[in-house]
Parts: structure tokens; sequence; C-alpha cells
């Protein structure tokens, strides 16, 4: 009887080392791996004033529509750069700074090494699968009731893109966390 138990335990063994290695492959090309992408979008006089001050966001949100002006539907750009280590928000409206908030101060998280420079208004879903450097983990179809033809995907944690009939309407990144440190500090 003592066989099978050896071969329990060696294939749980191998079960948790496959699974670690698919954690640092993850961790590799969304963390740690710097994209290969240029930035695609001229960062505003403001923003860059921000970049030059306090680096690139370490998450950020990205939500592109249209606003109707004199009369006429216009393309328009909305970020909200987080610098979760500093517990502040800054949001923009074409890269217009429109005003700065309070959020809450993380500094144990690890951040996604992407930019929201390198994601134009017109982007493609090849080309932020590109950026990202993998393929979304999962995808999940809003209610139409609420968003028809819409869905969102989730590259791993660390990134949701929401796009509507190929059409990239929303990116917002995360850190990942780790949660026992957190609960530690509470």
């Amino acid at each position: 009887m003592p066989a099978p138990t050896k071969k329990k335990n060696l294939l749980i063994l191998l079960l948790i080392t496959l699974i670690v290695l698919a954690a640092g492959v993850v961790v590799y090309f969304l963390v740690i791996k710097p994209s290969k992408s240029q930035d695609q979008v001229k960062l505003s006089s403001q923003q860059q004033e921000l970049v030059e001050r306090f680096g690139y966001p370490t998450t950020f949100i990205l939500t592109f529509g249209e606003m109707a002006v004199t009369g006429q539907y216009q393309p328009v750009r909305f970020e909200a750069w987080n610098y979760d280590q500093l517990g502040r928000r800054f949001y923009f409206v074409d890269g217009e700074f429109q005003k700065d908030i309070d959020i809450d101060f993380i500094d144990n998280g690890q951040y996604p090494k992407l930019r929201p420079s390198q994601f134009p208004q017109d982007i493609s879903w090849e080309k932020i699968k590109e950026i990202i450097g993998t393929s979304p983990l999962a995808q999940a179809d809003i209610q139409p009731e609420i968003m028809e033809k819409t869905t969102i995907y989730d590259f791993w944690g660390q990134v949701k893109v929401a796009s509507r009939e190929n059409k990239v309407l929303y990116i917002q990144t995360f850190p990942v966390v780790d949660n026992e440190q957190e609960n530690e500090k509470k």
C-alpha cells in the first residue's frame, strides 16, 4: 500500500511545480518584461509634467467614447492616472487635466509595465494583445440590457479590456497585491 501514496505525493508535487511555473510565466509577461510597444499617443504638456515629476502612472484607466461638441459627436479620450504609492489619481480629458483626488495607498503591489500612451483611441484588438504580450485568461459578455454586444476580457487579473464589435471602449490596469501582507497591516 505505500506505493500509491508515493505516486500521489509525486503527482501533487508535480502539479504544484506546474502551477508555480505558470504563475512565473504570467508574472514575467505582465509585470517584469517591459512592453516592446512604443508610445502611440502624444502626451499633453500637463501629462508630460506629471511623468517628469512622478514617472508613468502605476495603474490607469482609459475610456474611449464620443462627446457632443457644437452639435456633432467627436471622439474623446478619458484617462485616470493612478499613482498608487502616492495615493493620488489624476483625471484628463483628451490630455487636458481636470482634477486630482486621493485614492487608497498601495505600497506592495506588482504593477504591469504598461503606459497609457501605448493605447490610441482606434487601437485594434490584435495590437492590444501584442502590447500586453499574452492572450486573455477569461472573457465574459455583458448582459445586453446593460450594454449590447460588449465583452470584457481579463488578462490575468492585471489588465481588463472592454470592447464592442471589435472596438475597444475601456482599458484598466491593476496591481497584483500580496493579500497576506495587506491583511497583516489591518
